[in-house]
């Protein structure tokens, strides 16, 4: 059994809650890079830092083929070529974020099938994200319980988001435009666990260098 740090304990009444209770810690003002250029717009889910329930939201979509010469950056998702802009989420943090291709499929819910990107960072300047937490307690119980260290884990920092994924228009250059989440995204949580079970129980995010699609849904 995990000794835990003190400091992540505040009024436990659940083990992983005593985990994720620590506070929104203080993230430093960072330097927002400003060569991105504006695009478009989509519509894509948030799972909020701070436990409160997912939502859809609509975000600019930026440029990011210069991202790489001018910042030194290396995300895995510059061959998109325009991603959501969510600096005002990440701040400076959004030049480490990651995305995971899936694909849903064989679901009792044929309106979600097809292929989306989870977006995330796990950049320490920010809380673990407790909504998905909450859809992995079970998983997290037993990973303390079987004597693991879970503090020591790589987790989804601050908000995470997931869009879909759209065809690659081919004009000059290939790009995507994003289609409109599908609302009922929102209200089917045993999607979003099994995509975060498989994703926590993998160590997807403890791996260097992901794959970019990883078929993870199928039930």
């Amino acid at each position: 059994m995990n000794t835990l740090n003190s400091s992540f304990l505040t009024a436990p009444t659940h083990p992983v809650d005593s985990i994720m209770a620590s506070p929104y810690p203080a993230v430093p003002s960072l330097q927002q890079p400003t060569l991105y250029q504006p695009h478009s717009h989509a519509n894509i889910l948030r799972l909020p830092a701070d436990g409160s329930p997912p939502t859809i939201i609509s975000v600019p979509t930026i440029d990011i083929r210069s991202e790489r010469k001018s910042t030194g950056a290396v995300p895995n998702d510059l061959y998109l070529c325009y991603v959501p802009d969510l600096r005002p989420y990440w701040l400076d943090a959004f030049r480490t974020r990651r995305i995971q291709g899936i694909t849903v499929q064989k679901s009792d819910h044929p309106s979600l099938h097809g292929e989306y990107l989870t977006i995330y960072i796990t950049h320490p300047d920010f809380p673990r994200n407790k909504t998905i937490a909450d859809l992995l307690k079970p998983e997290i119980e037993e990973y303390i319980k079987s004597g693991e260290q879970f503090l020591d884990r790589v987790f989804w920092r601050g908000d995470v988001f997931i869009m879909r994924e759209g065809e690659a228009r081919v004009l000059k250059q290939s790009y995507q435009e994003y289609p409109d989440m599908p609302g009922e995204m929102v209200q089917m949580p045993e999607i979003l666990k099994i995509l975060f079970r498989q994703m926590f129980g993998r160590k997807i995010l403890e791996q260097k260098e992901p794959e970019v699609r990883d078929d993870l849904i199928s039930n």
